[in-house]
């Protein structure tokens, strides 16, 4: 809990899933809470956005792609 991404961006697009627990996904000042359940969160160039985790054990994955 309490560890992640702080806030940065990237010239290419990704998605962001969680794995195990949850986090909490900050873009463009929009919070979404992701957990294993949910639907990844698309992340597009060049908008800001961090990642943080809420719970203990919380494992997530960026996949980078040109979207």
């Amino acid at each position: 809990r309490g560890e992640g991404l702080p806030e940065h961006s990237h010239s290419h697009d990704h998605v962001t899933a969680c794995i195990s627990g949850s986090c909490l996904v900050t873009k463009l000042g929009a919070q979404h809470t992701v957990n294993a359940g949910s639907v990844p969160v698309r992340l597009r160039a060049p908008d800001p956005h961090e990642i943080e985790a809420i719970e203990d054990g919380t494992v997530f994955i960026n996949v980078l792609g040109q979207m």
